[in-house]
């Protein structure tokens, strides 16, 4: 399977498990997103070429976060919304924390892939994790604002207001994470397709989002 297919099978199968944990409870949703960011803290590192771009292998994931937002906020209110963008940057946090500790076993035996990854979280641990960090909790909470003052209970305002929101997580998180080894206009251009790729991810979001968000009839 190319790399194009697997990433569509990725974004069904990611949008089809935060469907299927809105169905089971918020608590369920919850844990699905500290998932997400666990896996965005292990390999936030790592640059894929999809789609005949350059961009983070994580993206999809990234969307499934903003998707957990917006479900938790148009399912459970924006009280909730928030307790869960806090308590996801908490996760956040710690998973890069305990990411960071773990490279210090060098005889633990990763396979290639997820060991490369570790170390370039170790490499570049201080602007991967504030980048990380600063995308994460100002994006959710423009998308949060935008949710609250203009709705987001169609697909349209989730698209829109997600693309915005998706737009300001691309150029907080690549320009910091990565200054260190981009040059400013390949840090630019990256930062620009990544979001370009997250905006297409959420397009394939928006049926398991109003499936998600649907209203019994009376």
């Amino acid at each position: 399977m190319n790399s194009e297919l697997l990433l569509i099978a990725t974004a069904i199968t990611t949008f089809t498990m935060v469907w299927t944990a809105n169905r089971m409870g918020l608590s369920f949703l919850r844990s699905l997103l500290y998932l997400f960011l666990f896996l965005v803290a292990v390999l936030g590192g790592k640059l894929m070429h999809v789609f005949g771009i350059t961009t983070n292998v994580v993206e999809t994931y990234y969307v499934g976060v903003m998707m957990v937002m917006a479900i938790a906020y148009q399912n459970f209110g924006r009280d909730k919304a928030l307790h869960t963008l806090n308590s996801g940057f908490f996760v956040m946090v710690c998973c890069f924390i305990l990411v960071h500790l773990l490279n210090a076993y060098p005889d633990l035996d990763f396979q290639r892939e997820l060991s490369e990854a570790i170390q370039l979280v170790s490499h570049t641990s201080a602007n991967l994790a504030i980048g990380s960090f600063l995308a994460f909790y100002v994006a959710n909470s423009v998308f949060i604002k935008f949710a609250q003052v203009k709705g987001i209970e169609t697909g349209w305002k989730y698209f829109k207001y997600s693309s915005i929101s998706q737009f300001i997580d691309s150029f907080i998180f690549f320009p910091i994470a990565f200054s260190a080894i981009m040059a400013p206009s390949q840090l630019i251009t990256t930062a620009f397709w990544g979001w370009i790729f997250k905006t297409v991810i959420t397009v394939i979001s928006i049926p398991f989002y109003l499936c998600a968000t649907k209203k019994p009839s009376q």
